[in-house]
């Protein structure tokens, strides 16, 4: 009798012991799929606020975009020309785009805020330094060679100062060049 109940009992506990393993099977593979899941909806939130940050920044990075390009086009006007006086300044507007760099950098991601602000450092120092028209330093010149005895030319206008002043206003072109967010 004893092998009789072996032979019915030896085939549950087999079976309930199956059972058993593959309850917990499913249970580790069900807990599995809900963290997979839980994940790929935290994925979709992170891209849906990327995505609704771009519709904040997009209008930004163009309006970025439509600056830097001015300051390209100025930045190589420099480096063709040479020095630029208070005129160009002025026709440049650059206060303006120093001004809109720094209102556009409040706009964009918080990586750019920090280069845009650069750039519009460069843009401010460049914008103070003050070379003289060539007809000032002309006349400078011509006045003091032409006085009697020989006067000398004032110390702001001596060729010195004005190729430190060109040298002053170049460097800050290509920093500003230079420290421009990548992709401009």
């Amino acid at each position: 009798m004893n092998y009789a109940l072996l032979g019915i009992t030896l085939p549950l506990v087999t079976a309930v012991v199956i059972a058993i393993w593959q309850h917990r099977s499913l249970r580790r593979y069900r807990q599995a799929d809900r963290q997979a899941d839980a994940e790929r909806v935290e994925q979709e939130k992170i891209q849906q606020a990327r995505r609704d940050g771009r519709a904040r920044w997009e209008p930004a990075f163009r309006d970025a975009d439509a600056i830097l390009k001015k300051l390209q086009d100025i930045e190589s006007e420099v480096r063709a020309q040479g020095p630029v006086d208070p005129d160009f300044v002025t026709r440049a507007d650059l206060k303006r785009i120093q001004w809109q760099l720094k209102n556009v950098a409040d706009l964009c991601p918080e990586v750019l805020h920090g280069p845009i602000r650069t750039v519009a450092s460069h843009v401010a120092k460049f914008s103070g330094i003050r070379f003289p028209p060539d007809a000032e330093v002309t006349d400078a010149y011509g006045n003091a060679f032409s006085s009697t005895p020989p006067g000398t030319v004032p110390s702001g206008i001596m060729a010195s100062q004005l190729g430190a002043r060109a040298i002053e206003q170049y460097s800050e072109v290509i920093s500003a060049k230079t420290s421009r967010p990548s992709g401009h």
